[in-house]
């Protein structure tokens, strides 16, 4: 868990030029956190097909999920790791769970699951 420190105290601590370079470490640490975060959020080695609408690549996993998240008429996306590639469906599978298969390329998630921070904003 993290605990927020002032920067006057880790100024004062470490002297100003440590401050920095400890600023940046903890930045460097905390972002296999954020990208394990997203992951979590996907059915990692799954597939829902035969309700695509549209394809786009290349794209990054967050990227994807946003453009998810701005098109209502979408219900879920894959995401193909190797190629950058975003497809979304208009159904998912709560409503059809036979467009679900197994496929180690891919990682799948329905529109519930994604968090409101990514349907902010969006345009």
């Amino acid at each position: 868990m993290f605990v927020p420190v002032s920067f006057p105290l880790l100024q004062w601590v470490l002297g100003p030029k440590m401050t920095t370079n400890m600023t940046l470490l903890i930045i460097i640490l905390f972002i296999p956190y954020i990208e394990g975060e997203m992951y979590s959020l996907f059915s990692v080695n799954s597939r829902f097909s035969g309700f695509l609408l549209e394809k786009m690549s290349p794209m990054g996993m967050e990227m994807c999920v946003k453009e998810c998240a701005k098109r209502v008429s979408y219900a879920s996306l894959n995401f193909h790791r190797g190629r950058l590639e975003c497809e979304l469906s208009h159904s998912d599978s709560i409503a059809n769970p036979e467009g679900m298969t197994s496929n180690s390329e891919y990682i799948y998630i329905d529109r519930n699951h994604i968090p409101q921070v990514y349907c902010e904003n969006t345009f």
